[in-house]
């Protein structure tokens, strides 16, 4: 049984080094299209902000499932400094 709680502690870290990238690309993004950008109107800047919301909801939901599993598996817990 310690095999397979291996395989899967060294298979979660692998997704969230992914996802760490993942919210890095998001946050970069963020800062040069997002709504507070030069190019962008108010009025893309208002459905951006609303889009940016919701992405960041769901990147929060995925960051916690991976903080649940590395707490399964007695990982150290991830910091995500893009994502404050």
């Amino acid at each position: 049984m310690a095999g397979y709680k291996d395989r899967f502690a060294r298979s979660t870290q692998q997704i969230i080094e992914t996802f760490k990238q993942e919210v890095t690309k998001e946050f970069e993004h963020y800062q040069q299209n997002g709504p507070g950008a030069d190019h962008v109107t108010l009025d893309q800047g208002l459905d951006l902000l609303n889009q940016s919301k919701d992405q960041c909801i769901a990147l929060n939901h995925r960051k916690d499932d991976y903080v649940m599993s590395e707490q399964l598996f007695n990982l150290p817990i991830s910091r995500y400094p893009a994502m404050i």
